[in-house]
């Protein structure tokens, strides 16, 4: 129940990093792997806006996730919307997200050095038993937060002007700007929101584990298996998606020891890959649907 119970945590913030993954694939067609580095520098700011002002919780994660939506809107604008008005391919922006990443992560490493670190030395996160499992409350917070991001990611595509402009974007790009639809500010709210929820999963994840450098990335490549897994055309697959590798993952290392980790969610996602790559809650495109 304890491994259940951890899966279910992990699964959560892999399946809000995966939804992230989704909007930012349905507006640019292309894996923004610069959410790692955006993560990172969120986990930082939320930790030392809880160090420097005596703020409740609420508003700390509040904040941090209005910091990486911030960090990713400003990482649009200086890398990929210039990318953009040039027609870059899918795999150069690829690439530039990649060398975001490693720039961002690195900065924040020279800076505040490589050395795992307290979210908060002074706080103490209590904890209680849930069906035989304990628990922090930040673990449960997170796992109902999930919820909460694919409930409002699913109004906004479904019942907002934004999400209509979104899902005409993932189907024709330049025929979504002939018939009038603002292609560079709805992909700029896209990826708004998909860092804003990055920024959150730092924090919550910042208060539980603490903070180190590669907090993004370890993030971020279990996020990535979740979205191939899920499906990647569909929301409520991403979703469940990250639960199953959360699951997947924390089994894995019980049973493998916790080294492997990692290689197995590797081997998962090239099975995926080479097997079915559709994901599991999507079926296989017809002739028509291309």
């Amino acid at each position: 129940m304890q491994i259940l119970a951890n899966g279910l945590f992990s699964g959560a913030q892999f399946a809000c990093l995966a939804l992230a993954f989704y909007l930012i694939n349905k507006a640019q067609q292309f894996l923004d792997f610069s959410l790692a580095a955006t993560v990172t520098v969120s986990a930082y700011v939320a930790s030392a806006i809880a160090r420097c002002f005596d703020v409740p919780f609420f508003v700390v994660v509040v904040l941090g996730a209005l910091c990486g939506g911030i960090v990713g809107v400003l990482f649009d604008l200086c890398a990929f919307r210039p990318l953009r008005k040039n027609e870059a391919s899918s795999l150069v922006k690829l690439l530039a997200s990649c060398g975001l990443m490693i720039a961002g992560i690195n900065a924040v490493s020279m800076i505040c050095g490589d050395s795992p670190q307290l979210f908060l030395e002074t706080v103490e996160i209590r904890s209680v038993f849930v069906l035989a499992s304990r628990l922090t409350w930040i673990q449960i917070g997170t796992f109902f937060v999930a919820f909460f991001v694919f409930g409002g990611c699913w109004i906004l595509l479904q019942w907002t002007k934004w999400g209509i402009s979104l899902r005409a974007l993932a189907s024709d790009t330049q025929l979504a700007g002939c018939v009038g639809i603002n292609t560079t500010l709805s992909i700029s709210i896209a990826v708004g929101i998909a860092s804003c929820i990055a920024g959150l999963v730092a924090t919550l994840s910042g208060m539980d584990t603490g903070i180190a450098p590669s907090i993004g990335f370890k993030l971020l490549f279990p996020s990535v298996v979740a979205y191939v897994v899920g499906g990647m055309g569909r929301l409520s697959g991403a979703f469940l998606g990250g639960f199953a590798v959360g699951i997947i993952q924390q089994y894995a290392g019980w049973y493998f020891g916790a080294a492997w980790q990692d290689a197995v969610l590797f081997f998962l996602l090239c099975l995926f890959l080479f097997l079915k790559p559709q994901g599991l809650f999507t079926t296989p495109l017809s002739h028509a649907d291309v």
